[in-house]
């Protein structure tokens, strides 16, 4: 689907339902959610992190390291 031209409300909704439902302990699951929405991602010595997204005008989303911090602990253990 993701590399498909013919992109449906119904089968936009079907494939992300299958990502909602898949196992939060997969690797694979986070990684092509990255992959699909997020175009880059920069981190800057002060603590900066841009993100820029794969979708048309959505411009890019600065953020500090500092007020993500409570988020990223603690980490999500994958399986191997």
């Amino acid at each position: 689907f993701y590399h498909s031209n013919v992109k449906t409300k119904e089968a936009i909704s079907a494939w992300l339902k299958k990502y909602a439902i898949g196992d939060n302990g997969d690797f694979e699951v986070y990684k092509n959610m990255v992959d699909i929405f997020i175009n880059s991602v920069f981190v800057y010595d002060d603590g900066t992190i841009v993100i820029t997204y794969n979708w048309p005008d959505s411009g890019e989303h600065k953020i500090n390291i500092s007020d993500i911090k409570g988020v990223l602990s603690p980490a999500p253990k994958f399986k191997p």
